[in-house]
C-alpha cells in the first residue's frame, strides 16, 4: 500500500485551502484608521492651480503653486476609536504669476524669493515674514475609524485675517486627509456615500461624495471619489465638480498618496471667479 498518496493528498488540499483563504481574504475589505501612538510622518503636497478673475479689466488669469510640508505626529487615540493627529508646518513656498505680477515666496530660503517689479518686492518681503512667522505652528486633527475629519483647531492656530496667512490655512486645510470608509467590508467595483470637504477662501464648504475600490491587494487599496459641492464663501455662492483618487495603506488606514483635481465657480456681484485646481499630497513615514 502506498501511504505516500493520502498525505500528499491531504496537503495538497490544505495547500489549496489557504491559497482560497489567502484570495477570499483580499477580495473584500473592512478599511478602518488603525494608527499607532508616537508614530511620525512627512507629509508633502503640491498644489498648481488657475484663478480666472473678472472686474472692470475684463478677465484676469493668475497661476499659482504652492508646495507644502508638515510632521504628523500620532498624538493619541481618544474615546469612540478617534486618533489625534498633529500637523506641524515646516515649510511653505508659493509661486504666482498673471500679467504685471510674478511672485515666488519660500521660507526654506530667503534668497530664492523673487519678484519682477518694484512694487511687488515689498509684497514679497511681507509675505515671506507672515509666512515664516506660521512656521512652527502645530494644528491637530481628530479623525474617526472611517478615516474622516471630524474636528480640528487649525482656525485658531492661523487666525490672522491677512491673504498670507489665509492662503497657509487653507494650503492646511487641504492637506488633512478626505477618504470616507464605507465602514463595512465592501469589494472591489463596490461604491458608497461619504461626507468630503474643499476649502476655499479658508473655510470650508460641505461636499457630498461617491466613493469607489477600485482595487485591492495585500497592502494597499486604490479608492476613487466624485464630488459635488455647494456653500457661501466671503459672499459668493460656490460649486464645485472635485474628483480624487487614494491610494491608502490598508494596515495603517492612511491616504499614503491622493490627487485631486477640482473645478470652482464662485458667483458673486463684484469679481466673480472660476478656479481650476490640480493636488497631489503624500504621506512618508519616518
Amino acid at each position: 500500500m502506498n501511504t505516500l498518496r493520502p498525505l500528499l493528498l491531504i496537503l495538497s488540499i490544505l495547500l489549496i485551502s489557504e491559497e482560497n483563504s489567502s484570495a477570499q481574504a483580499h477580495d473584500s475589505l473592512d478599511l478602518r484608521l488603525n494608527l499607532k501612538k508616537g508614530d511620525r510622518y512627512e507629509l508633502t503636497s503640491s498644489q498648481k492651480g488657475t484663478d480666472f478673475i473678472e472686474n472692470e479689466d475684463g478677465k484676469l488669469k493668475i497661476l499659482q503653486q504652492t508646495d507644502s510640508r508638515f510632521l504628523v505626529t500620532v498624538e493619541d487615540t481618544l474615546k469612540n476609536e478617534v486618533t489625534r493627529l498633529a500637523y506641524k508646518l515646516e515649510s511653505i513656498s508659493i509661486t504666482m504669476s498673471g500679467k504685471n505680477l510674478d511672485i515666488h515666496v519660500e521660507t526654506d530660503d530667503f534668497s530664492k524669493c523673487h519678484s519682477t517689479t518694484q512694487a511687488t518686492k515689498k509684497i514679497v518681503a511681507d509675505m515671506y515674514a507672515l509666512a515664516t512667522v506660521s512656521i512652527g505652528r502645530t494644528f491637530w486633527v481628530d479623525m474617526n475609524k472611517r478615516g474622516e475629519a471630524i474636528r480640528t483647531d487649525v482656525d485658531s492656530i492661523y487666525p490672522e485675517k491677512d491673504d498670507m496667512t489665509q492662503m497657509i490655512r487653507g494650503s492646511a486645510k487641504q492637506c488633512i486627509q478626505t477618504t470616507s470608509f464605507a465602514g463595512y467590508p465592501v469589494a472591489v467595483g463596490d461604491r458608497w456615500k461619504g461626507i468630503g470637504y474643499l476649502n476655499q477662501d479658508g473655510k470650508v464648504v460641505s461636499t457630498k461624495s461617491i466613493f469607489t475600490l477600485k482595487s485591492l491587494d495585500k497592502q494597499f487599496a486604490k479608492i476613487s471619489s466624485e464630488n459635488k459641492g455647494w456653500g457661501d464663501v466671503t459672499n459668493a455662492s460656490v460649486t464645485s465638480d472635485i474628483s480624487a483618487d487614494f491610494v491608502v495603506d490598508i494596515p495603517t488606514g492612511l491616504a499614503i498618496e491622493t490627487h485631486y483635481i477640482a473645478t470652482i465657480d464662485a458667483k458673486r456681484e463684484k469679481s466673480p471667479y472660476s478656479i481650476i485646481s490640480e493636488m497631489t499630497v503624500k504621506l512618508v513615514k519616518q
